[in-house]
């Protein structure tokens, strides 16, 4: 598997290759009119003990644009602003808000490892997706022609980390917090609520990576399976369920 690694104080940013899930646009960019901010914490256990939270680096003249320290509430160089790329695609423009630069995925190659370059320009940046996946972590990821990659963390210093579809408690998962949460000592994470809509006959779940459909028999549907006109399912997320009627 084709994985490119970024480079870390300690650690690296990776991106391994994944499927295709679907998404929503749930962050929002403003709030009674004051932009909103984001802090973007690893959720893997072994980095989480240590509050390790995304950094631009990009005024500092270092060797690495793009970094992972520990959590500083008052540090303008881990918030970020979320702005949309695409609404009918639920993607993301991730913005520094102490740099202005947007990140882009491309890089360079230093030593052995394929280093970040932040971007100065929307349209040179990377249009990011971020899913649910329970407990409060999330995934980040972006479309490389028909594929899509996540971002995750690993050391340095330790062998590459092995990209694995079990994003939950892994070095892929994030959490995504308000910086003006976090500096009012509100520590829980701004996790996208799902949203369940019917296109051409086929039920999507936006905001999270685990649901199921059934008929009201309790049959078990294909998530991509074109459904009966008229028909009335159930769509089942974790311990919620709803239903679905399909005109």
């Amino acid at each position: 598997m084709n994985i490119w690694k970024y480079v870390l104080s300690g650690l690296v940013l990776v991106w391994g290759l994944g499927t295709n899930k679907v998404f929503s646009q749930t962050y929002p960019q403003t709030e009674n009119g004051s932009v909103v901010y984001y802090k973007i914490l690893s959720a893997y256990p072994d980095y989480e003990a240590r509050n390790l939270c995304l950094y631009d680096n990009t005024t500092g003249h270092a060797s690495y644009d793009y970094l992972l320290r520990e959590l500083d509430p008052e540090s303008r160089q881990q918030e970020w602003s979320l702005i949309t790329a695409k609404a009918e695609n639920d993607t993301y423009h991730l913005r520094s808000r102490s740099s202005y630069h947007y990140m882009s995925v491309s890089g360079k190659w230093e030593n052995n490892h394929y280093v970040q370059i932040f971007s100065t320009k929307k349209n040179d940046s990377d249009a990011l997706k971020i899913t649910s996946l329970g407990d409060g972590q999330v995934s980040i990821s972006f479309q490389d022609g028909s594929d899509k990659r996540y971002l995750g963390a690993s050391d340095v210093d330790a062998n590459p980390v092995t990209f694995s579809s079990k994003l939950k408690n892994s070095p892929w998962a994030w959490k995504i917090y308000k910086a003006e949460d976090l500096a009012n000592g509100i520590l829980e994470s701004f996790v996208p609520e799902p949203i369940i809509t019917v296109s051409e006959r086929t039920i999507h779940v936006a905001g999270v990576t685990d649901w199921e459909t059934f008929d009201v028999a309790g049959r078990l549907i294909p998530s991509d399976q074109t459904l009966v006109a008229g028909g009335v399912y159930v769509v089942r997320i974790g311990n919620m369920t709803k239903k679905v009627v399909v005109k």
